[in-house]
């Protein structure tokens, strides 16, 4: 069996404050293994905020949430950060469909978290309505993209 590797680009994490708002973008969701093998699949979130990296380019921020959909699961706040809808609002005939989430932007307040081997982590702390965050120039995504 072969495994094959694209290159990326090097992580990089905004490194304007111990916190920071942002405008964002969930541009991926994807369900993938756990940590634990014994817990059940979580989600992988991929988002875009409006700040760029070293290169131009709009920074990529990964966000892991398992799939318990609750008022204070990290999946229930996520939603009702970018949706404005609770979990309350969906049932098992209406259920959260995840591309509902993809492309709408909402802000998110990035904490700077210091890792085991002296780096950061750009970690979410919360989910906030896109109006909290809102300027008048385009998001970095709009601007790179364009």
């Amino acid at each position: 069996m072969s495994i094959t590797i694209a290159p990326s680009g090097s992580y990089e994490v905004p490194m304007l404050g111990t916190y920071r708002t942002y405008r964002a973008c969930v541009v991926q969701v994807e369900e993938c293994e756990s940590l634990n093998p014994d817990w059940p699949k979580q989600l992988l979130c991929r988002l875009q905020i409006d700040a760029t990296d070293s290169q131009g380019q709009p920074m990529t921020v990964l966000y892991y949430v398992n799939q318990k959909f609750s008022a204070m699961s990290k999946l229930g706040k996520m939603v009702d950060g970018i949706l404005n809808r609770a979990p309350s609002d969906y049932s098992t005939e209406n259920p959260l469909r995840v591309e509902e989430l993809l492309d709408v932007v909402c802000g998110v307040l990035v904490e700077l978290v210091d890792r085991p081997d002296g780096g950061k982590w750009a970690v979410i702390s919360a989910w906030l309505p896109a109006d909290l965050v809102e300027k008048e120039t385009p998001p970095a995504w709009e601007r790179v993209n364009s």
